[in-house]
């Protein structure tokens, strides 16, 4: 799931700019709408609801401050970033009191830029997060089902990026949701299942190490090896046949 973004500048360089030179892909954001002036900013955030909007403050028709704080009251959940070629510090207390995420000076930093998105990603996994864990119901069934699947698949690659595309939600926001239910990390989490399936395997069954490895999502046995011995505290051979 990428984050949706929304540019707004009456500037077609910056714009160009802010869509040419900074890597979105990175920050895993898509830009979904570009606007030149106010009004024209808020009828397009209606219309694509993004997560993200960049928006200066002096535009056409109605300031930054105005169109974002039009966008803010239908949809409370999007996060701004203002951008503007005036250090003033009335217009930065303005921004601040109005929730925006941050305030950057032109011409934009890129690397600068950069941190300040990061931020404003963080804050709405976390808000995401925490709206999540106030519907109990929901967060249940969303986070069994994963489970379940992670348990129905433990012996195929299934990294973060896979369970975020399989589930339609953020890779960090899986990872928050997986160490709340379980108090491990995925990582730790998909360990756990691995050798314990194996461990059961190594007991109760016929089948040589390198199988057992292969069963539970390793090609290469010296690496099982030395994963079961890491996290078992003993080689796979020292389980084979305890009952």
């Amino acid at each position: 799931m990428k984050y949706q973004v929304l540019l707004v500048d009456d500037e077609r360089i910056i714009l160009e700019g802010f869509r040419k030179l900074f890597d979105w892909e990175k920050y895993h954001c898509e830009i979904s709408g570009i606007a030149m002036d106010g009004d024209e900013a808020v009828i397009m955030a209606d219309d694509i609801g993004p997560d993200i909007v960049v928006i200066d403050i002096n535009l056409p028709i109605c300031s930054g401050l105005e169109a974002f704080q039009r966008m803010k009251e239908k949809n409370p959940s999007v996060h701004g970033i203002i951008v503007s070629g005036y250090d003033d510090f009335t217009y930065c207390q303005s921004a601040l009191r109005m929730s925006l995420d941050d305030y950057i000076l032109k011409p934009v930093d890129y690397e600068v830029f950069g941190k300040v998105i990061q931020k404003t990603i963080e804050r709405i996994d976390q808000e995401r997060a925490g709206e999540f864990f106030h519907s109990e119901e929901e967060d249940q069934g969303t986070v069994q089902n994963m489970l379940r699947w992670i348990q129905e698949h433990y012996m195929d690659d299934i990294s973060l990026e896979i369970l975020s595309r399989q589930f339609h939600l953020n890779e960090s926001y899986i990872s928050q949701l997986i160490k709340h239910k379980t108090g491990k990390n995925y990582s730790a989490y998909l360990a756990k299942i691995r050798f314990e399936k194996a461990r059961t395997m190594l007991r109760m069954s016929d089948k040589s190490i390198s199988e057992i490895a292969e069963k539970v999502g390793y090609s290469d046995y010296r690496a099982f090896t030395r994963a079961y011995k890491a996290y078992m505290g003993v080689l796979p051979s020292h389980d084979r046949g305890f009952k």
